[in-house]
């Protein structure tokens, strides 16, 4: 699959199609003109609004916007209320959850221009993405926080193919912890992934990190090139809808 399998639509039945073994995948974009960013802004908690105006640098401020307005958008769709009406908590680790009812359980990732969300009716999920970046610091980021042997592998690929199995193997173990819901909280050494970033992925979990039972599956997801993107679900959820924002969602 690729980005174009994503359906430019919000359809009105999305939340009857979130069965138990779903997950919904959600792509939009994060560079908006000044008309729908002062719309998503209204759709924001204070809370929210005080976390995007702590920001620096008035990009970081605008995308945060972007994400979390785009984010409550969606979620209303699933919770049949108002985006602006939703409200959203945190867990004491930090994961956000839909308060009362923590139905549908999300997880959401933005990277540069992209944004990404992941839903499921009720069981843990967490998804990560990233835009590839060539650095200097891979290996050393690698060696801090990979497992041993994770980053052994890497050092041993051809400097050319190390950029893109770097993120390979980082948006898949940050998925996992985000689905955790602990973060980078969770030692990113104490367990493993694969580093293939063609094959399909597989984690190897030790003793002791998670709780008992939290062996969750992980995806690569088919974002546009120059993104990595990964998915982390319970092994019950076997199928994924793909859908993304269309510019017609400007008006929210």
């Amino acid at each position: 699959m690729t980005a174009a399998s994503f359906t430019p639509a919000v359809p009105d039945d999305v939340a009857d199609g979130l069965g138990g073994e779903f997950a919904d995948l959600w792509l939009f974009q994060l560079e908006l003109n000044d008309s729908q960013h002062d719309a998503l802004k209204c759709l924001l908690s204070e809370e929210e609004r005080q976390r995007a105006a702590a920001f620096a640098f008035p990009r970081l401020h605008d995308r945060y916007v972007a994400a979390h307005g785009q984010m409550r958008h969606i979620l209303a769709a699933y919770a049949g209320q108002r985006a602006e009406n939703l409200c959203i908590r945190t867990m004491p680790e930090g994961k956000p959850f839909l308060h009362p009812e923590a139905a549908p359980a999300f997880n959401l990732s933005h990277s540069d221009g992209l944004g990404l969300l992941a839903l499921t009716r009720d069981t843990p999920v967490g998804v990560d993405i990233e835009r590839v970046r060539t650095s200097a610091d891979l290996m050393s980021i690698a060696e801090g926080s990979f497992a041993p042997a994770e980053a052994a592998a890497l050092a041993a690929l051809p400097v050319s193919q190390r950029t893109e199995t770097f993120f390979a193997c980082w948006t898949r173990k940050e998925a996992i912890v985000k689905a955790d819901g602990r973060g980078l909280a969770v030692d990113l050494g104490a367990f493993s992934v694969s580093l293939d970033p063609v094959d399909a992925p597989r984690a190897t979990f030790g003793p002791d990190v998670f709780e008992a039972g939290f062996r969750p599956d992980i995806r690569d997801l088919p974002v546009p090139a120059g993104y990595r993107a990964a998915l982390a679900t319970m092994p019950a959820i076997r199928r994924m809808r793909l859908f993304t924002l269309p510019e017609s969602s400007a008006d929210w």
